[in-house]
This record gives C-alpha cells, sequence and structure tokens, in this order.
C-alpha cells in the first residue's frame, strides 16, 4: 500500500543513480527498491542523469534529493562523485532536503568536511558487512537523543542491516548523530536550514518500522519544501 494520491501534488525525489564505466559505454543502473519504497512513502521518484548543465533544471524540479549507495568496497566513479558534489552545492543553497544512504552518506559527509576511509579491522568489517547481505537486519545503533533521526523512532536503540566496507571519519558541519557499537559512523545530520540527513544502513530495504519512519519523514520534509 502506497500514500501517492493524484488528489495532491506529490513531492517530487530526485533519485540519484549508480554508474558502471566501461570501455564503450556508461551504464546508468539503480536498485528498483529504492524508487518503490520513496513512492510507498508518499513521493514521486525521478531518476536523474548525470548531465551538469541539467543541475539547475534537476533542482527546479526537485523537493527533495535521495543520493543512494554503491556496491561495497567499489569506488564510485568520479563522473558520479563530481555531479554529486555539484548537486550538493546546489539543493543546500536551494534549501532543498537530502537524504544519503551508505555511499550516499558518506558523500554528504565528505562534502561537510569527513573523509571517507577503509574499515580495517576484519571483526569489525565482519559486523558491517554480514554475510554480503542487506536484507537482514545485522546489529543495533545508538540513536542521538535530541536528533531528527531519533524523532522517528519510539527508542534510542535501533536495529539495522548493513552492507558497506567503508567508513565516515573525522568531524565537520554536521552531527554524528546514530553510532554502532564498536563506533562506526552511522548517521549524520548535517547544521544546515533544510534536512540534510545521512545514514549508513539501507533503509531502501524497509527491514522495520524505523526505516519506514525515515523514509516517510523525509518525503514530508520534501513535501514542506515543496511549498517554498
Amino acid at each position: 500500500m502506497n500514500e501517492l494520491t493524484t488528489d495532491k501534488k506529490a513531492p517530487t525525489i530526485l533519485l540519484i543513480q549508480d554508474l558502471n564505466v566501461t570501455a564503450n559505454e556508461h551504464i546508468y543502473h539503480c536498485n528498483a527498491n529504492y524508487a518503490q519504497a520513496l513512492f510507498q512513502a508518499g513521493a514521486l521518484p525521478l531518476l536523474a542523469p548525470f548531465i551538469e548543465d541539467l543541475i539547475p533544471h534537476l533542482i527546479h524540479q526537485s523537493d527533495g534529493i535521495l543520493f543512494s549507495g554503491s556496491a561495497p568496497g567499489n569506488g564510485s566513479s568520479s563522473i558520479r562523485t563530481d555531479f554529486e558534489k555539484k548537486l550538493l552545492a546546489a539543493a543546500f543553497d536551494h534549501g532543498i532536503p537530502v537524504l544519503g544512504i551508505c555511499h550516499g552518506m558518506q558523500i554528504i559527509g565528505e562534502f561537510l568536511g569527513a573523509k571517507i576511509d577503509d574499515i580495517q579491522d576484519a571483526e569489525v568489517q565482519s559486523l558491517h558487512l554480514p554475510f554480503s547481505q542487506p536484507n537482514r537486519l545485522a546489529h543495533e545503533v545508538q540513536l542521538r537523543h535530541d536528533s531528527w533521526l531519533r524523532a522517528q523512532h519510539d527508542s534510542e536503540t535501533a536495529w539495522v542491516n548493513s552492507f558497506h566496507r567503508q567508513s565516515l571519519v573525522g568531524s565537520g558541519n554536521f552531527d554524528v548523530t546514530a553510532l554502532s557499537p564498536d563506533g562506526v559512523v552511522e548517521a549524520i545530520e548535517g547544521h544546515l536550514d533544510s534536512l540534510c540527513i545521512g545514514v549508513q544502513w539501507h533503509p531502501e530495504f524497509q527491514l522495520s518500522e524505523f526505516d519506514k519512519n525515515l523514509l516517510r519523514g523525509f518525503v514530508q520534509a520534501a513535501a514542506q519544501s515543496s511549498l517554498r
């Protein structure tokens, strides 16, 4: 069941795809559950091509932006990351809410001043890449009590899935609002006027009510943005 109706304008969420670059072609691709989760949360997903000249038009058409993940351990194409950083700058300038998932959180954190580092410890890595499957809950996270994220949940802890070999390190223009038991950064919230949230896990799998509430909260923020 979804909340999208024809009675009112659904907020348009720009969905950032991944990019495979080969010698002969560039291939956009995106897991379908990102779009499905946005739709079920009441949004109209819009897939974005990595064409920098289109950024002003994409910003004009968007009420929110979701920066998606990528395969763990595979460095994203510089074509993608360069585009993402320029799109982020434009989104922040225009007060558009953003949500980053996995790689998406890392690119937001890096843009705001932190660094992305490989998880070296094998025991820690096994917790964050369990069975190489993101469709099961893997570990708990502790939510900061005064965060936007905590307001979407009925507890200060939550179980999440996990599918990554890199983590965000250092500080920046954001608050860390969720940590795993081993201290890995699991969520950040930017010091911005508009909502800027990044999570290391994959809520688009909708494994819990917390995941669903997170996505609904983001879409609601985008709906408010559409009134600007």
